[in-house]
């Protein structure tokens, strides 16, 4: 297709990802579906520009975020970035994305992977919270104060409302979520230094 200078149109792409990823009969399937779509998604893109948004929503966002892997993560944070980037919400500086429009595409499913995913890809999906949310554009800078602690307040709020959820489930993965819950309050706690910090400049 590269040398060709043709696009991997959406009939054909959600095929792919219908039978490989959806639908994977071996585990090395869906594990090189998300390889070849991260590559499609790569400096040189393969995959039409236009249908990216459509693809993102209506593919990568309905699949169960617990099936997602390390490369399923990488293909995933190659999306959010090209769609977000595209809509205008994000803005490419010095090899850094900066959050130019808070109301991101994708984003309630990246919590979702913090609260389903593996410990590991949890991780994964937290330090992309934290990349975007702390990263502003020239838009969003003069209500960083505002955005940082409305941040917070959400991160909070989710995490309460699933103890709650939590405490009326008794699951092999209990303990797994409370390392989750760890993990994002020591995130809030030190974002919450660092916003105090930029208050008393």
């Amino acid at each position: 297709m590269q040398d060709g200078q043709l696009w991997l149109c959406a009939p054909q792409a959600k095929q792919i990802w219908n039978c490989l990823a959806e639908n994977a009969v071996f585990t090395v399937d869906r594990e090189s579906c998300f390889k070849w779509f991260s590559k499609l998604m790569g400096d040189e893109p393969d995959l039409d520009p236009e249908i990216n948004k459509d693809f993102f929503e209506n593919n990568i966002l309905q699949l169960d975020p617990s099936l997602l892997t390390e490369n399923g993560m990488k293909c995933f944070d190659r999306f959010f970035k090209a769609v977000n980037s595209k809509e205008g919400k994000l803005v490419l500086k010095r090899r850094v994305h900066l959050m130019d429009d808070d109301d991101l595409i994708g984003v309630d499913y990246v919590w979702r992977v913090v609260l389903c995913g593996t410990e590991d890809i949890a991780s994964r999906a937290i330090e992309l919270l934290r990349e975007t949310f702390t990263n502003l554009g020239p838009r969003l800078q003069a209500n960083r104060v505002i955005i940082h602690d409305d941040f917070l307040s959400s991160c909070t709020s989710r995490l309460k409302c699933i103890y709650v959820i939590d405490l009326h489930m008794v699951t092999s993965g209990q303990s797994r979520r409370e390392g989750v819950y760890l993990v994002v309050a020591c995130e809030i706690g030190s974002h919450r230094q660092s916003f105090a910090g930029h208050l008393g400049r």
